[in-house]
């Protein structure tokens, strides 16, 4: 587990925290009843917070099963059709990541309460639901979700103000997809999309700061999304060849259509950042018909139910990001 900073969130540790949902779990059992939804729900989010607490007690398996139509050619195309041959977009700004203005404008943002995130942030962050964590990684968070308690647990790494507020906006985007999904937890289906909608949250944010007087920031954020694509694009197309080699429940294969459904989440956070541009109100109301499913579907129901096409998942948006990044960087140029 990781250390604590108790300055600026809970004074309780992670494992503190997870200990008294035990408690309260157990607390619950006692007024069940037998065979209920309930008690199903108790028992699946007690094994939840044991594998937390002991992450050494959890069966390692050699197999997983993320529930990918795809195949392996198909995933192949896809990556080979999606490469960027951009030149990096770097060293143009100096960034005060510690600045003050970061944290009035991430107040400002939750409490305008366009995407609905002041009740989730006054549940979770106002009521003891966030703690920092010290770990290696420089831009981190974690949402957990207690079903049976309706509770959002949040842990984001102490880091600089832009980050901060950054991992605030997209775990907070989990919480409100937690609260208001449809169906039961339990029957969690695992999909490439989970991760959309806090992407899209964080473009948002971006242009809000770059709004309100913080270009540079907004700049920043959008730049990690846009690198984070490249990324993930330029490790999967190495690794084409390498899969031919393995055997298909490898734990290599998992981490590989990992990356994949990773990919797959961006650009659809792009395709809602992009509607929600040309159009904010009928893009709400497609986003949030969206997260209130994306927990219990699976892809190719989503993008049936969804209508999402083609469109959705090609080249398009990551040029206009990145033509919007190049305006952006030859201005800061001529200045």
């Amino acid at each position: 587990m990781y250390n604590i900073r108790p300055k600026g969130g809970s004074a309780m540790t992670v494992e503190e925290k997870y200990k008294q949902i035990l408690v309260e779990i157990e607390k619950k059992f006692k007024t069940s009843k037998p065979n209920s939804a309930l008690l199903l729900q108790l028992e699946s989010d007690k094994k939840l917070i044991l594998n937390c607490l002991y992450p050494e007690l959890v069966k390692k398996s050699s197999s997983y099963d993320l529930n990918i139509k795809e195949t392996k050619d198909e995933i192949s195309s896809f990556v080979i059709n999606h490469q960027l041959y951009f030149c990096p977009l770097s060293g143009i700004y100096f960034i005060n990541k510690n600045n003050k203005d970061i944290e009035k404008l991430f107040n400002s943002f939750i409490n305008e309460d366009v995407f609905g995130l002041k009740k989730i942030y006054e549940e979770v962050i106002l009521n003891d639901g966030l703690t920092y964590v010290e770990c290696d990684q420089p831009f981190w968070g974690k949402n957990l979700f207690i079903s049976s308690l309706r509770r959002n647990l949040i842990e984001i790494r102490k880091s600089n103000k832009l980050y901060e507020a950054t991992s605030k906006v997209h775990e907070l985007g989990h919480a409100k997809t937690n609260v208001e999904s449809i169906g039961n937890p339990i029957r969690l289906k695992n999909n490439s999309f989970l991760e959309s909608y806090s992407i899209f949250l964080e473009l948002v944010f971006a242009d809000y700061l770059k709004d309100n007087g913080l270009k540079k920031e907004g700049f920043e954020l959008k730049l990690l999304v846009f690198r984070h694509i490249k990324n993930l694009i330029k490790t999967l197309y190495e690794q084409l060849s390498e899969y031919k080699n393995r055997g298909e429940q490898s734990r290599f294969d998992y981490f590989y259509e990992k990356s994949y459904m990773a990919l797959k989440s961006y650009y659809l956070s792009l395709h809602f950042y992009f509607l929600y541009k040309d159009n904010q109100k009928d893009a709400l109301k497609i986003i949030n018909s969206f997260i209130k499913e994306v927990k219990v579907l699976d892809d190719n129901e989503l993008i049936k139910k969804f209508n999402l096409n083609q469109k959705c998942f090609s080249n398009d948006n990551v040029y206009k990001l990145y033509r919007e990044l190049s305006f952006e960087k030859s201005r800061a140029k001529q200045k």
